[in-house]
């Protein structure tokens, strides 16, 4: 399991030759599909993320990068910022005990405006030391990555045959 997902169409030329499609045909058929896995597995992974840790998706999506690559796009990778979160980007809110920020809950923190909108704690006694307060997605994160590969090859293959009967049909 990783934090990135690589979507590979090599090979599926072969198939394409097999089902009678000529390399004119095949090579716009891969490329559709490719791009079309690469976008769906992105916006999948950010869900699957977002409902495992409870953080909103549009902090999951800030932290991900969906591309296509090579000249003749037969590649993709989604790669998932999976490294604490700070409790800043999550709305946090001082309550009574201390911050509430998503499904995070510090006791005793505190937010500095004058340090970012950032959540503090003091770690001993005195006014000073503080640490920064983050968020951990890393586990739920790499879990829905890793369930997420699973499904990418059949995927792949059902739309490189709807992309390639699309193309055989023009």
């Amino acid at each position: 399991m990783s934090d990135m997902i690589f979507i590979n169409a090599k090979g599926l030329d072969r198939i394409g030759r097999d089902l009678g499609a000529t390399q004119k045909q095949i090579e716009p058929a891969m490329r559709s599909a490719v791009s079309r896995v690469t976008k769906w597995a992105g916006n999948e992974a950010a869900r699957r993320i977002s409902k495992a840790t409870k953080v909103t998706g549009k902090v999951i999506k800030g932290r991900m990068r969906v591309e296509v690559m090579g000249k003749d796009g037969v590649l993709g990778r989604v790669w998932a910022g999976l490294r604490n979160i700070p409790l800043a980007a999550m709305k946090p809110r001082q309550t009574k005990t201390g911050v509430t920020a998503g499904p995070a809950k510090v006791p005793g923190a505190f937010i500095s405006k004058k340090l970012g909108g950032h959540v503090f704690k003091r770690t001993g006694k005195k006014r000073l030391p503080i640490e920064k307060k983050t968020f951990s997605i890393l586990d739920p994160g790499m879990d829905a990555m890793g369930s997420l590969e699973n499904e990418i090859g059949e995927l792949l293959m059902r739309e490189f045959e709807s992309q390639l009967k699309w193309q055989m049909s023009k």
